[in-house]
């Protein structure tokens, strides 16, 4: 399965540490992520943005679209639907995480939408990993020293399930309005994590 990877213009940590790049990865730069990308000396396919943010010069043979300076979407968005209609299915993007909250509240909601098209989103930084689950079920695995947060993206999330860790849950109800997944500890190297019906945001989160 091809992979694609958009790079944004905050990210924590160093992108192929984060991510590692093959040869087959589709790599989309959003606006000023293409400065970080050419940093560590990664050629992406394409940029997206308005170029708000980039005052460097486009490689010769990168595509550019470019976006209007008012629109509806973020650059990160636009990214995630141009990775979607060259249909692909797993996206991962780097960083998109801390800097401006409601940049990162943007990016979750992001995720939450491609996952209600099929589409697979997976954020991360060098303290954070971000996913979303809706009526499904994962393996997760445990990454250094890291926290297992869970919280209903739904009004609820009911049925969930998590074993692995210090507090499981069985056939739990979630509320959007009580962190009752914050911070859970992996007691084994892998956790289960089931939502029978709903909208999961799970994090993986190291330790400061």
């Amino acid at each position: 399965m091809k992979r694609g990877i958009v790079i944004t213009s905050f990210v924590e940590g160093k992108i192929r540490q984060l991510v590692g790049i093959d040869e087959d990865d589709y790599i989309i730069c959003a606006d000023g992520g293409l400065a970080l990308a050419l940093a560590e000396g990664i050629k992406p396919d394409v940029v997206i943005g308005d170029f708000d943010s980039l005052d460097i010069q486009v490689p010769n043979g990168v595509s550019v679209q470019r976006l209007p300076v008012h629109k509806d979407v973020t650059d990160t968005a636009a990214a995630l639907q141009y990775a979607e209609e060259r249909g692909l299915d797993y996206i991962v993007i780097a960083g998109g995480i801390g800097g401006r909250l409601d940049h990162t509240i943007a990016n979750i909601q992001n995720i939450f939408a491609a996952l209600d098209r099929g589409v697979t989103v997976v954020m991360v930084d060098k303290g954070n990993t971000v996913m979303a689950l809706r009526d499904s079920s994962a393996k997760i695995k445990k990454l250094g020293s890291c926290k297992l947060s869970l919280f209903s993206f739904s009004q609820k999330c009911l049925g969930v399930t998590v074993s692995g860790v210090e507090y499981p849950l069985k056939e739990h109800t979630l509320t959007a309005d009580y962190p009752l997944g914050v911070s859970n500890e992996f007691v084994k190297d892998e956790a289960f994590v089931r939502v029978r019906q709903g909208r999961l945001l799970v994090i993986l989160s190291q330790e400061a």
